[in-house]
């Protein structure tokens, strides 16, 4: 199954929880899903945006969840395996 981890977060929620300054978080402009396998589900939103289904934007990877943003532009970023955040 998947899980809504975080998706819109106020400013000062954001800077609490140590989110990035800049956080499409802080915009409802990003999601973050919850997935026993986030491998599998980065690999469908990639397709998502190589087809044009969804907007290109920013697309991490971590332990338990995938991040996806509308930024309007490439950006990626691979720390499954470092600890989530």
């Amino acid at each position: 199954g998947l899980t809504i981890n975080s998706n819109y977060r106020s400013p000062v929620f954001n800077c609490k929880i140590g989110g990035a300054t800049n956080s499409m978080h802080k915009t409802g402009g990003a999601i973050d899903i919850g997935t026993r396998n986030p491998r599998e589900l980065h690999k469908l939103i990639l397709k998502l945006i190589s087809q044009g289904k969804i907007p290109e934007g920013g697309v991490g990877i971590y332990k338990s969840f995938v991040h996806y943003d509308i930024r309007g532009t490439f950006a990626r970023w691979y720390p499954i395996n470092k600890k989530d955040k």
